[in-house]
């Protein structure tokens, strides 16, 4: 990973999750057609920052138990922040345990939850809902896919033909519907976002 992210030049970039992991976010599983996916966010599970990106966002670490919230800001600290961000699909992880379970239990021991924290920082700096978009993508075969929504329908594609291998399948068809609405409705911002001290 630390290999491709310096050929391609970025500033974050994370693996994507095996289809039988547990996970938060659907557009974050590996997606069996690209090689890696250009996106708006990268998530807090297991990120890969450059070093002046996480010595920008150490600061906010002091005040983070979760990190919920994070990861809609260290995609946008640059000038110009399109083309440096990427989840690599040949890259896949395994997470294995129900995500959150182990934080909420500690979290709520400190009286804190981690939707307040991302809530907090929604309000700080302007950001809405987390829904990740691949705005550009590079496939197996090396070509470059320029359109969101022809990147949705692969993934989306590629999702109902792996269906039998995904762990948390019950609710597979409403988030493959989310992921294409957003894919072809959503735009992508990222415009720069600056820290407060």
């Amino acid at each position: 990973m630390f290999a491709n992210m310096r050929r391609l030049g970025l500033h974050i970039g994370q693996p994507s999750l095996t289809l039988d992991s547990y996970y938060s976010h659907l557009p974050f599983l590996h997606c069996r057609s690209f090689e890696f996916r250009l996106v708006d966010t990268i998530e807090i599970m297991a990120p890969c920052l450059r070093a002046d990106v996480a010595a920008k966002m150490l600061p906010l670490f002091k005040h983070s138990m979760s990190g919920f919230g994070l990861d809609l800001l260290w995609t946008r600290l640059a000038e110009e922040n399109r083309g440096t961000s990427a989840v690599f699909d040949a890259l896949p992880v395994r997470h294995t345990r129900p995500v959150g379970a182990h934080l909420k239990t500690a979290m709520l021991e400190s009286g804190r939850t981690p939707d307040k924290e991302y809530r907090q920082l929604a309000s700080q700096y302007g950001f809405g809902e987390l829904f990740p978009l691949s705005y550009e993508a590079v496939d197996r075969k090396g070509r470059r896919w320029r359109s969101k929504s022809m990147i949705g329908l692969r993934m989306v594609a590629d999702y109902l033909l792996d269906r039998k291998a995904f762990r948390q399948a019950n609710r597979l068809m409403e988030l493959l519907w989310r992921l294409l609405r957003r894919q072809y409705s959503k735009s992508v911002d990222l415009s720069q976002i600056i820290l407060k001290p």
